[in-house]
């Protein structure tokens, strides 16, 4: 799972027993053993949305830090 979330934008993981479901958004094909899903959810539209144009580094949330005084 770690090598597959190196290599894609994924939006959600899921652990069920010894299975991982990740569900994420690639322009560049889908890793061996992966299914399309038959519903986008809001985020992964609007992931797959950036990363067509190019911004999906301003999308990401990942390297954000939460405020000093804590959440709002």
């Amino acid at each position: 799972a770690e090598r597959v979330e190196s290599a894609y934008e994924i939006v959600s993981r899921a652990v069920t027993g010894t299975d991982i479901t990740l569900r994420g958004v690639t322009a560049n094909g889908m890793p061996d053993g992966a299914n399309p899903v038959e519903t986008a959810t809001l985020e992964e539209a609007y992931l797959a949305f950036m990363a067509a144009r190019g911004r999906s580094d301003a999308a990401r949330q990942d390297d954000e830090t939460p405020p000093a005084d804590g959440p709002a």
